[in-house]
């Protein structure tokens, strides 16, 4: 039988954490591929592809924001037709602007508890945060506030 030290078993189970191996298939919800609306029966809904969905987490990057990893996701759901990039419960930085491509939808994971975003006590599982807006005034004249 072949011996591994501690270094390489701590390597080895970093790097199959990393890639999501060492996890149990069960630790990770499956990114949804139902459309949400269909009980309220509305036609356009059902011309989305929400069969293909693709999980944020799973695009390879790196650091605090979320930006090259989204347009990673909508690019692949493009080359398919369109579908879901799917964003497990978690909160999600980014840089600045997206920009959404015709055919792909944002969605998040399935609120509990309170649902309606209309009570107090709503609070989505999934958060997308961008940076505060300040407007930049320019040229001569009286700003209004």
């Amino acid at each position: 039988m072949h011996q591994i030290d501690r270094r390489h078993f701590l390597a080895s189970t970093l790097l199959l954490s990393a890639g999501g191996l060492w996890l149990p298939r069960t630790a990770r919800a499956a990114a949804p591929t139902t459309n949400p609306l269909a009980s309220l029966r509305l036609g356009w809904t059902e011309k989305l592809k929400w069969d293909f969905a693709v999980d944020i987490t799973s695009i390879a990057g790196a650091g605090e924001f979320w930006d090259a990893r989204l347009e990673k996701a909508q690019a692949a759901l493009i080359a398919k037709g369109g579908g879901v990039v799917f964003f497990p419960t978690g909160t999600y930085r980014f840089a600045g602007d997206i920009k959404l491509q015709s055919g792909v939808i944002l969605r998040g994971a399935e609120p509990v508890g309170t649902t309606s975003a209309r009570e107090e006590k709503f609070s989505p599982p999934s958060k997308l945060e961008f940076p505060k807006y300040t407007p930049g005034f320019t040229g001569s004249g009286t700003p209004v506030d």
